[in-house]
């Protein structure tokens, strides 16, 4: 399973609509299961996401609907605050979001931190090469 944390810092986020930005993404574009792609907003970087993937927050205490698809062929730029799981198809995606709600208690043990909650890419990539394994995906 491939697992890439978001490198852009949102302080240093500057707009730039030049044919060669993307749209910067948030946790907070992170609603009801999607992904809130602001067009408005966008960034120059290397760091490019293509969907299909599952992006998930790195920090905090959030909810199963931060869980959101990236559809097929979508480009963003993730803020470091996020994780990006590549999927292979958005069935693959949904299948992932649907073991890690059932499993919810589990996944957010991965969380720790004594201030605001976080998990680490080791962390995180772990728990989805177990969940790779499962009898679910094979």
């Amino acid at each position: 399973v491939k697992v890439i944390r978001g490198k852009m810092h949102m302080f240093k986020a500057k707009h730039n609509d030049d044919k060669l930005s993307y749209p910067l993404v948030h946790t907070t574009d992170l609603k009801n299961t999607l992904v809130n792609i602001n067009e408005n907003f966008r960034v120059k970087s290397e760091h490019i996401i293509i969907g299909p993937a599952l992006l998930i927050p790195r920090v905090g205490n959030f909810s199963q609907d931060k869980i959101s698809y990236l559809p097929i062929g979508t480009e963003i730029v993730m803020s470091d605050c996020l994780f990006a799981v590549l999927c292979s198809s958005e069935s693959h995606a949904k299948e992932l979001r649907s073991f890690v709600i059932e499993d919810w208690k589990n996944f957010k043990k991965i969380y720790n931190g004594t201030g605001a909650v976080y998990t680490t890419l080791v962390k995180i990539t772990a728990y989805f090469s177990k969940v790779e394994k499962h009898t679910l995906f094979e």
